[in-house]
């Protein structure tokens, strides 16, 4: 079946209603970046312009060092990697090699806080909950969370004084809440081999949807309508496919707990953004939002050979602050939808494990 002819597919579905510019586009700050054929810029006045902009953007990062200050006191999010006992097994098997680790353990951790997001919600003890990976590519961290809840539903029917039930759970099965049992709804664009479908713990075959985000109705699919929560779940989402994913996410009313982990973010827009309110009440609006976006980048230079130079730390540092700041406008946003909780962390604390540390927590609380 054609991709347009799924239940699910409804084309920009997700998108903002000003969201015009395409997935990669960068959005141009500079005044001599906007000339045209008809207008054409000196070299003379080229430079002038380049120097004003370079003095915009100190004057910015001055006010993005006070502004996280305020936000940040310690100085960065709250630290919340996170590694549970029972999950050793999983860091044992991948420690072969340093880069299987690395994965191994954002996987675990972005997954576990994912978990205390869900046990501050209604949802906690639900033995009918559909997990949805965004850009799940192989589907290790789907995997990761498919081990957390195995081990969640063994010390509830254990606490309960029911034997532990094998898991898998039948998905097929119903539940008292009237809806099935766990299921899993993997989204990307991507087809991939080698995926880690079979490891997902409760079923062995998740959904596969092969389809751009922007484009998916979780209303529609499925695995999501048969089931009474929803959990998201995201690592890396790059750039603007952040805010496409939690306006996705957040637009079910099943929606009960979600842990994204953003990155890129200068590939962002203006348009689509969700933070972009908030850091307008910040006096950060106009021209200053893609300035963001293009200083958000500097923060690579934290792990350039050069980075013991004092001029290229001070701007890896920037551009650690602006993300931070970016992130944090993000979850500000969702803190204004009714019922929804939110928080920045995290979810891992090492640079050697990821520069791109922070997850988006958000919850629904109990009613």
């Amino acid at each position: 079946m054609a991709l347009a002819e799924r239940p699910y597919y409804r084309q920009g579905c997700n998108l903002s209603q000003s969201e015009t510019v395409t997935e990669g586009e960068q959005v141009k700050t500079m005044p001599e970046e906007r000339e045209t054929e008809d207008s054409p810029i000196s070299e003379a006045d080229q430079i002038l312009l380049r120097e004003r902009e370079k003095q915009r953007e100190r004057e910015l990062m001055e006010r993005v060092e006070v502004l996280h200050k305020e936000v940040f006191p310690s100085g960065r999010p709250r630290p919340s990697q996170l590694y549970p006992d029972h999950a050793l097994p999983l860091l044992d098997k991948n420690s072969s090699r340093p880069s299987n680790r690395k994965h191994t353990v954002q996987n675990v951790s972005l997954a576990a806080n994912l978990m205390e997001a869900l046990d501050r919600t209604a949802a906690a003890s639900s033995p009918s909950v559909c997990v949805t990976e965004l850009g799940c590519g192989r589907a290790n961290l789907s995997a990761a969370v498919g081990h957390h809840m195995m081990h969640r539903d063994a010390l509830r029917l254990t606490a309960s004084g029911s034997p532990p039930a094998p898991t898998p759970v039948d998905p097929s099965v119903s539940t008292e809440e009237g809806g099935r049992g766990h299921a899993f709804v993997l989204i990307d664009r991507m087809r991939v081999r080698r995926v880690a479908d079979r490891r997902c713990g409760f079923i062995a075959n998740p959904e596969r949807i092969h389809a751009d985000i922007a484009d998916v109705d979780m209303s529609l699919v499925q695995s999501v309508s048969e089931r009474p929560h929803l959990l998201g779940v995201a690592k890396h989402l790059c750039g603007c496919a952040t805010d496409i994913g939690l306006r996705m996410l957040l637009g079910s009313d099943r929606i009960r707990a979600l842990a994204v982990a953003p990155c890129c973010h200068h590939r962002c827009q203006v348009n689509g953004y969700l933070g972009k309110g908030w850091l307008e009440q910040q006096g950060m609006g106009g021209d200053d939002l893609p300035r963001l976006f293009r200083i958000a980048q500097w923060q690579s230079m934290l792990l350039h050979p050069s980075a013991s130079d004092p001029e290229v730390r001070r701007k890896g540092e920037a551009g650690r602050q602006v993300k931070d700041l970016l992130d944090h406008a993000r979850c500000m946003h969702i803190r204004t939808l009714p019922g929804l909780s939110c928080e920045l962390v995290d979810f891992v604390t090492e640079d050697d494990l990821s520069l791109e540390r922070r997850c988006i927590l958000a919850w629904r609380e109990e009613e």
